[in-house]
């Protein structure tokens, strides 16, 4: 009888693909490489993508023998949207998982985060709960239902490393904008509005904070990109509820440029308020509050 070779090269594909994106963090990256190694869940293949180190990161990743490790050595800096691309470009998971390489997963992040996709079809990306640690160990209550996660990204990204369906992002041809430097909300946007986001209420996520993290400059250019990606989520939400923004309303601006500007949007905004009550989609208090702030 032949051998089903298909059916072999099948049985070895991954559940979940972890994706570490790496760069200067020789000093963490061993601590974010075992937690993975150590995951009850076993069905995984971590892709590392070192983003041109030039620090012994590369040197500490080549330790590692686990052969469910694959890794990416890129002799440039891309950064990290690049990166992201590049190892879900080759992930072989139903689901694809991000990880900093200055953080830990918790042991029972995968397994936890798989159960409930595999049960809820419905749901193409599930966050946790995080703790911080290290230079600031300040604790958030992260929302967890689709429609407070979806509201929430009207004003923040607020949602944490989240497990995502593979088949979705594929789907609808789905990349990170390697021309934004906050681009985990704007694909946490693009995802909420093709289905639900939720997130489990446990804490599967050890979030390091450090000095190296990022710079002024850096956070100022990432705000700049934050603003855009509000403005988008806020024309997207109009059209999930059937408001016709009006023509001469430039919501794609960054910064309110003058008073008439900021007249006609608080006038979208109240118009938005009522049309969604007499035919909510949402929790009206919840979608009045967002929309205030």
């Amino acid at each position: 009888m032949a051998k089903n070779y298909k059916k072999d090269i099948e049985m070895m594909r991954p559940k979940i693909s972890v994706i570490m994106p790496v760069y200067n963090v020789e000093a963490y990256v061993g601590d974010a490489i075992d937690s993975i190694i150590n995951q009850t869940f076993i069905d995984w293949e971590l892709i590392i993508v070192n983003d041109g180190s030039s620090d012994a990161t590369a040197e500490k990743v080549r330790q590692y023998t686990d052969k469910r490790i694959v890794f990416i050595d890129n002799p440039h800096n891309k950064k990290k949207p690049a990166c992201l691309n590049q190892a879900i470009a080759i992930a072989r998971g139903d689901y694809f998982i991000i990880m900093d390489g200055d953080d830990k997963s918790l042991p029972d992040r995968l397994q936890k985060k798989y159960e409930y996709m595999e049960s809820h079809p419905q749901v193409v990306a599930c966050g946790c709960q995080l703790k911080r640690f290290g230079n600031s160990d300040i604790q958030i209550t992260w929302p967890t239902t689709y429609e407070d996660i979806y509201l929430g990204l009207l004003t923040a990204c607020i949602v944490n490393f989240p497990i995502v369906r593979m088949s979705t992002y594929k789907k609808h041809n789905l990349f990170f904008d390697e021309n934004m430097l906050a681009e985990d909300y704007l694909m946490w946007i693009k995802l909420a509005n093709l289905g639900e986001i939720v997130a489990l209420p446990d804490v599967l996520y050890l979030y390091r904070t450090h000095e190296k993290q990022m710079s002024q400059n850096n956070k100022r250019n990432i705000d700049k990109d934050v603003r855009l990606e509000k403005n988008l989520m806020f024309a997207l939400f109009a059209q999930k509820i059937n408001y016709l923004l009006p023509n001469d309303f430039e919501f794609w601006k960054a910064n309110f440029e003058d008073v008439e500007s900021l007249r006609v949007t608080t006038s979208v905004v109240h118009d938005m308020i009522c049309d969604h009550s007499k035919n909510p989609i949402f929790d009206t208090n919840k979608v009045n509050y967002q929309l205030s702030k």
